[in-house]
C-alpha cells in the first residue's frame, strides 16, 4: 500500500548515500503514508517519554486542508521509512 502512494508526481530526490528516497505528500494525498508516519511518530515519542497514548500520532494540522506537508525518507530496498517531518 504504502508504495503504491509513493509515485513520481510526490518523488522530490534520491539521497547522496545509500540510495534512499524523498518524497513529500499530504494526508489526503497518501492516506496509508500518513497513518505509518503516525504510528512511526507515535513510536518515536514515546521512546522518549512523550507520545499521545494513542497508537498513531496524527492530528488536524495533518489532515485539514492547507494542512502540514510530510516529508520521508524511504528506503526502496527494505521498503520501510527511514525518517520524516511535517512542514508547512
Amino acid at each position: 500500500m504504502l508504495e503504491q502512494e509513493l509515485t513520481a508526481d510526490r518523488f522530490l530526490r534520491t539521497t547522496n548515500k545509500a540510495g534512499n528516497e524523498i518524497y513529500v505528500f499530504t494526508a489526503e494525498e497518501a492516506p496509508h503514508c500518513m497513518k505509518e508516519v503516525g504510528r512511526l511518530r507515535e513510536e518515536a515519542f514515546r521512546h522518549y517519554g512523550g507520545g499521545t497514548g494513542k497508537a498513531i500520532d496524527r492530528d488536524e494540522f495533518d489532515t485539514m486542508p492547507g494542512g502540514y506537508k510530510q516529508l520521508i525518507v524511504w528506503d526502496p530496498q527494505n521498503k520501510a521509512i527511514l525518517g520524516g517531518y511535517r512542514f508547512i
